[in-house]
């Protein structure tokens, strides 16, 4: 029996294990963290992983699938999030996502029985058009908490996202986004006029290239939690 609770996949041996993959996350008990970035899964194998994600014995609650070859598999994720009960943590950074899968993704994180709280975006090719559903997200999940769009050219989205933030409906507590001017003093009147009614959110913000290697921002804004 295997009893690890966190499992590093190599690239080399990930799809040779595929079905062994699929066995341990319905079967195994105690693994709760499984990280699969960097291995060519393409749409197809998470398609083939969803299905364990699915099952009702499946405990996993962090996967990550960073540059992960995904395209198009935005309906076999959003069923994920719907279904599993145990799913807290998902990195689907560095996979150049179709618009489509943003908001079959938004979708799932829109449903009341999503439990979702940290989901990761970063350098995905998240375009403006994709804004409105990330909008919706905001103000009706209550369960998700952190949200990284950094390294997206979101544009002028970025205002819509910030129409989000002031809602009374948002609970997310870390909002990562940097890349481009547009955006940036919206994002800074956003944290300005909420300082003072909020307290333990922290949302950054920067320019393009801003982020140095060891995670440094150019700017950052502590707002959260109403008194």
């Amino acid at each position: 029996f295997l009893f690890y609770t966190t499992l590093e996949v190599d690239a080399l041996i990930c799809i040779a294990l595929e079905a062994d993959l699929l066995s341990a996350i319905i079967t195994n008990r105690s693994l709760i963290s499984l990280d699969l970035s960097e291995n060519e899964l393409k749409d197809s194998g998470v398609k083939h992983l969803c299905e364990g994600l699915r099952h009702p014995d499946c405990v996993l609650q962090e996967l990550g699938l960073e540059d992960c070859d995904l395209l198009s598999c935005g309906e076999d994720l959003r069923s994920v999030i719907i279904t599993n009960r145990s799913l807290i943590k998902l990195d689907l950074s560095k996979n150049y996502l179709e618009d489509s899968v943003v908001k079959s993704l938004c979708e799932g994180l829109m449903h009341p029985d999503c439990v979702l709280q940290e989901l990761g975006l970063h350098d995905c090719l998240v375009t403006p058009s994709c804004c409105e559903h990330l909008y919706s997200v905001i103000i009706t999940n209550r369960s998700l908490i952190v949200l990284d769009l950094s390294m997206n050219d979101l544009d002028a989205g970025v205002k819509r996202l910030c129409e989000g933030l002031r809602h009374p409906g948002c609970v997310l507590q870390n909002l990562w986004w940097y890349w481009g001017v547009v955006g940036a003093v919206e994002m800074q009147n956003v944290v300005l006029g909420l300082q003072g009614q909020w307290g333990h959110r922290r949302w950054y913000w920067g320019l393009r290239g801003s982020r140095g290697a060891e995670g440094g921002i150019r700017g950052c804004g502590a707002v959260g939690h109403r008194g």
